[in-house]
């Protein structure tokens, strides 16, 4: 039952890495636009993002989009983490000398 456990659990601390993505591709493009010296929004999609002589702008502009998926994937995430935290709650049955 502690193997299924601890299972359970990798599995859930996974899912909620995966679900935090969405928020870390948003701060990505809103620092690296920071430091190439771009000013973010509306004027990089009509002006672009020029470094080194390759727009970035269409790369930052579809990673701070995935900040609309957070919709969907910070209820999943919370809901998770609660899981997490009731299973983690619980304490295990200790085995007697019946279940031997």
């Amino acid at each position: 039952m502690k193997v299924l456990r601890r299972i359970i659990l990798g599995v859930l601390l996974v899912l909620i890495l995966l679900c935090l993505v969405p928020l870390g591709a948003y701060f990505w493009s809103q620092w690296a636009a920071a430091q190439w010296g771009c000013e973010f929004g509306v004027p990089m999609g009509r002006d672009g993002c020029v470094v080194d002589g390759v727009d970035r702008a269409p790369m930052l502009i579809q990673a701070y989009s995935a900040a609309a998926v957070l919709v969907l994937t910070l209820p999943v995430a919370f809901i998770s983490t609660i899981v997490g935290l009731v299973i983690l709650a619980k304490r295990p049955a200790e085995k007697t000398s019946d279940d031997v």
